[in-house]
């Protein structure tokens, strides 16, 4: 019994060189291909937790959410600055800050209708 070698094709096709040592081809270069983000740009990550009004959780709070935004970057919600301050605010929970919060929607409603409230 005589061992054959496979035959390889002879079109131009498969005549690019493999990458790689040989016991695994997938090498850094192949991380180059950067993924198509989808076009929703779903939320991804684990979202800052709610903020209920104690003040010594804040500077916590807001480094959580620009971590969280940034790497959602992508996200249609993080691209919109009105989306992205509803979506903070929604975040701002509590009867501690209810006074606050419903005062800052009022006046992104009021910059929604009329951008020149802006200073």
């Amino acid at each position: 019994m005589t061992r054959m070698d496979p035959l390889s094709s002879l079109t131009q096709e498969g005549t690019q060189k493999p990458r790689g040592t040989g016991d695994d081809p997938f090498t850094l270069s192949n991380l180059d291909v950067e993924e198509k983000p989808s076009e929703n740009g779903r939320l991804e990550g684990i979202p800052s937790t709610a903020l209920d009004g104690d003040r010594s959780k804040t500077l916590k709070f807001l480094m959580d959410f620009k971590s969280f935004i940034i790497m959602n970057e992508d996200a249609c919600i993080a691209r919109n600055p009105m989306k992205r301050c509803e979506y903070f605010l929604s975040l701002v929970q509590g009867p501690q800050v209810e006074g606050w919060s419903l005062r800052q929607h009022d006046w992104l409603d009021e910059v929604r209708q009329d951008l020149s409230v802006i200073p």
